[in-house]
C-alpha cells in the first residue's frame, strides 16, 4: 500500500476508541501488507483504539511532515522500518517505533537514515526485534521505560540521537 501527501494538503485521520469484531486491524491506518508514505504533505494520525499507524510488513516514511498520536504504539513495522526524509513527531502511550519479527532478510530492522524525528513515549522510544541503524538525521526521544530497547545491533552515528 502506498499513501501519498500531495503537496499543501493537510490530511488528518482519526479512528474510533471502539473496534466491534476487529481482532486483527487495531491502528487508525492498518496495513496486512509493506506501507509506504512518501510526498511532502501533512498527516496527522490518531490512533485512539490502539496504533497509529501498523503494518504486518514494512512500513516506509519517505516524506512528507507527519505527527502521531496513539494509545498504544505510534508506529509498528512488524517486519521492519524505514524512515528516510521528513518530518515525523510521536506521541504515544506505549513505545513509538515497534517492530516484532526478527530473523533472515533483516527483519526486525529499524534503519532511521533521513529526517527529523521526535518521540515522545510511555514505554521505549525505540524497541527493534532486529538491528537499529540511525544515520543522517535527528532524533529527540523522552520516553518512561528508556530510550531503546534492541535484540540486535546498534549502528548509531554520534550526534544524531539525543535523549531529551
Amino acid at each position: 500500500m502506498v499513501i501519498t501527501l500531495a503537496e499543501g494538503t493537510d490530511n488528518i485521520i482519526r479512528d474510533s476508541a471502539h473496534y466491534r469484531g476487529s481482532d486483527n486491524q487495531d491502528a487508525s491506518i492498518y496495513s496486512s501488507c509493506d506501507l509506504t508514505i512518501n510526498g511532502s504533505g501533512a498527516l496527522s494520525l490518531y490512533g485512539y483504539y490502539n496504533d497509529a499507524l501498523h503494518s504486518r510488513d514494512t512500513v516506509k516514511i519517505l516524506g512528507g511532515d507527519i505527527f502521531l498520536q496513539s494509545s498504544g504504539h505510534g508506529i509498528q513495522g512488524n517486519d521492519g522500518i524505514l524512515i528516510s526524509a521528513g518530518s515525523l513527531r510521536i506521541e504515544s502511550k506505549k513505545s513509538g517505533l515497534r517492530t516484532t519479527k526478527s530473523g533472515k532478510d533483516d527483519r526486525g530492522t529499524i534503519d532511521l537514515c533521513g529526517g527529523q524525528i521526535s518521540v515522545i513515549a510511555g514505554e521505549y522510544s525505540i524497541v527493534s526485534s532486529g538491528d537499529l541503524y540511525v544515520r543522517n538525521c535527528s532524533v529527540r526521544t523522552d520516553s518512561v521505560l528508556g530510550q531503546l530497547d534492541v535484540a540486535g545491533s546498534r549502528f548509531l552515528t554520534a550526534g544524531c540521537l539525543e535523549d531529551e
